[in-house]
């Protein structure tokens, strides 16, 4: 049984074009590992070009959620002063553009395949980085969650925030590993798919964590301990939008080939001799 990702990568990588021959029966490589023409001139930066449109997207997207999130930890509508604070500090707009960087490096991959190139061990190390750390920050804010329902409303110690700093630099070398494994038995359309998959999965559990610790903290009326529980809400959506930047490029990718072929066969279309 696929899964939806994996029918809408199908999809997307058969909507590439004609200019990826089918395989051979029976042959297990990968849409980058097949034998075919070179792409055309100026293909490999339109890919990239893409690839950046797709990541800022993704950090606008975020940007727009900021102030639901705000609301949200802190149950009421963001003052004036709460947004000037937040939107003039210059380590949210640091956080944004390492979000949007973290997206570039999660399609590193799938802009080879769009390429037709082959795709190296170099490719993968930012892609298994990037969705590792996201793996990783799911743990984290599930963690953040849980924190304030055990500290209360008192002043907790501050060494299990850095045990959960830990924690979430240890799944970070853990989820690392395990995602270079899959990239080894899988051909690379499928890991893609999968370790998005995987992404949206966490996302999603992180959530089912997150959301009831934050009804629970705000129903008690603890002071600032919805904080944390907003940082699980903020991880858990920002993971969930950062696994489909993948589908979102294949989708650019797919509507520009098809562009680029509709143009080529209208050049190619011969002229009718005008009328004396």
């Amino acid at each position: 049984m696929l899964s939806p990702y994996r029918v809408q990568a199908l999809s997307n990588s058969e909507a590439l074009g004609s200019l990826c021959p089918r395989p051979p029966a029976g042959s297990r490589l990968s849409i980058a590992q097949q034998p075919r023409d070179p792409p055309p001139t100026g293909s490999s930066f339109i890919m990239k070009s893409w690839t950046f449109v797709v990541a800022g997207l993704y950090a606008l997207v975020l940007a727009m959620l900021t102030l639901p999130v705000l609301t949200l930890g802190t149950g009421m509508w963001p003052t004036l002063d709460m947004v000037a604070s937040t939107f003039g500090e210059w380590r949210y707009w640091a956080l944004l553009l390492v979000m949007g960087g973290c997206q570039l490096a999660l399609l590193t991959v799938p802009v080879h395949i769009a390429n037709r190139r082959p795709v190296t061990r170099g490719a993968l190390w930012p892609t298994i980085a990037a969705a590792a750390g996201a793996m990783a920050l799911l743990g984290g804010g599930a963690l953040l969650s849980i924190y304030p329902i055990i500290v209360g409303d008192r002043d907790g110690p501050q060494w299990p925030l850095w045990g959960i700093a830990a924690v979430v630099i240890g799944l970070w070398a853990l989820w690392g590993v395990l995602f270079h494994r899959l990239s080894r038995t899988q051909p690379h359309l499928d890991f893609i798919s999968n370790l998005c998959a995987r992404l949206v999965r966490g996302s999603i559990l992180e959530l089912l964590v997150a959301v009831p610790c934050h009804v629970f903290v705000r129903c008690r009326e603890y002071c600032c301990a919805g904080v944390y529980t907003m940082f699980g809400l903020a991880m858990g959506m920002a993971v969930m939008l950062f696994a489909f930047g993948p589908a979102v490029f294949f989708l650019f990718v797919a509507r520009a080939r098809k562009l680029q072929c509709a143009s080529a066969g209208a050049a190619a279309r011969p002229t009718p001799p005008s009328a004396p």
